[in-house]
């Protein structure tokens, strides 16, 4: 999760913080700590689906800015889509 980290530095810390604030118990339970979502669920006291759901508006705010960094996603080469 070095990725994470650099593409945090890069950044003014009030640019990212408070967009990433509610969710940072989520990464960082799942990234860097490995945790299952089940295993989430259980430390943090909600359904596996609010987990989810968390997860997936975390992932939502952190793309921008690591494509910004260029280290986000990449369009698929014009070769696999063929």
């Amino acid at each position: 999760m070095a990725w994470a980290t650099s593409a945090c530095q890069g950044l003014s810390p009030t640019s990212w913080l408070p967009a990433m604030a509610q969710h940072d118990i989520y990464l960082e339970l799942t990234f860097y700590q490995e945790r299952s979502y089940h295993e989430i669920a259980e430390i943090t006291r909600c359904p596996v689906n609010t987990v989810k759901t968390r997860m997936f508006h975390a992932r939502k705010r952190l793309a921008p800015l690591l494509t910004a960094l260029g280290i986000g996603r990449r369009p698929a080469s014009p070769e696999v889509l063929r």
